[in-house]
């Protein structure tokens, strides 16, 4: 039996968990590869054009796996918290799967939300490996391995793996860790500061979406800080400071670890990479500039779609780059 996975939207923050469970049920994981021209080009034929980029290319993914595996795995993520919204797109994500692309295999769609509690996640998860096995004690021994996954894959991140490291050496069953160093509160980089790149994973760490910015960026000097290594806690209790009570899902570890770095002076500069037409990425966007502005840091907003050219995206990142060694120099002012 073959399932399925995307490498496209929640991928980074759940895959390693996935796989753990799927194949303690002796279940083969199947990932689509890196996102390239033919994938994207197949998601966008799928969808109408005012369709966020995000869910274009989930959707070119489905395509290049349907004629590969037996099921296709596309959770319906409704909360991961309380007092959480997730996005609407996100929510109809089984459906548009099978509306969009037909000939897609089965689609498993368990539905995840954590504010009914214990005992709703256990159903989901029960529904969800029933498929694969009638032994509930065999399934909840797969559910305790994925969580055992889980926790190694948040402990990697804690010590300062980025996402795609992390997968990588839980694949390999690594243990030792090459750890990211800490800027401090300024430099790290040959260039003598840091950025906090700041963003959806699937926005950062994939390079065909963003030209390889996160190649790009240390290729140039420059320490790069993201959300993964930043607290949950932490995020969440600096985000409810800055958007209140009720935000999107995701987008409190954003604005979280923006704050978290500002607060505590560890960045000279931010790069938000956003989705056009993406309604919680404009949340993010203009509570991060906010942020910026108040610490008097930098900012640099890159909104990302099938047409963004690596040439002018590049261009803008170079030259934000030289503003704020400049700025660090002494040479140059930022106005805000």
């Amino acid at each position: 039996m073959r399932v399925g996975i995307p490498r496209a939207l929640l991928y980074y923050h759940f895959y390693p968990m996935w796989r753990a469970f799927f194949e303690a049920l002796d279940v083969e994981c199947v990932v689509s590869p890196p996102t390239n021209k033919k994938i994207l080009a197949n998601g966008v034929q799928r969808v109408t054009g005012e369709t966020c980029l995000p869910i274009k290319l989930y959707c070119g993914h489905v395509v290049e796996l349907a004629d590969d595996v037996d099921y296709v795995f596309a959770p319906l993520v409704r909360t991961l918290g309380s007092n959480e919204e997730n996005c609407p797109r996100l929510l109809a994500l089984p459906d548009l799967v099978c509306a969009v692309i037909p000939q897609a295999p089965p689609v498993l769609a368990p539905e995840i939300d954590l504010e009914k509690g214990p005992r709703g996640f256990a159903a989901a998860v029960l529904g969800l490996g029933i498929t694969f096995s009638r032994n509930p004690l065999r399934i909840k021994r797969a559910a305790d391995c994925a969580v055992d996954v889980y926790r190694r894959y948040q402990s990697l991140l804690s010590e300062g793996a980025t996402m795609p490291a992390a997968i990588a050496l839980l694949e390999q069953n690594g243990r030792e860790l090459p750890v990211r160093p800490e800027s401090g509160e300024h430099g790290g980089g040959r260039n003598g500061f840091t950025i906090g790149v700041l963003g959806h994973a699937y926005n950062l760490y994939d390079t065909y979406v963003n030209h390889n910015l996160m190649r790009r960026l240390p290729s140039l000097g420059v320490n790069v800080l993201t959300a993964d290594g930043v607290p949950a806690q932490a995020a969440r209790q600096s985000t409810e400071q800055h958007l209140g009570d009720t935000y999107w899902t995701f987008e409190y570890e954003l604005v979280g670890a923006g704050a978290y770095y500002l607060e505590r002076r560890k960045v000279d500069g931010l790069i938000a990479i956003a989705a056009f037409a993406c309604g919680p990425d404009a949340v993010m966007l203009d509570a991060l500039r906010r942020l910026a502005q108040r610490y008097h840091v930098p900012l640099l907003g890159l909104i990302t779609d099938e047409h963004t050219g690596e040439a002018g995206l590049v261009t803008r990142v170079e030259a934000f780059v030289d503003m704020l060694e400049r700025k660090t120099a002494g040479r140059g002012v930022y106005m805000a």
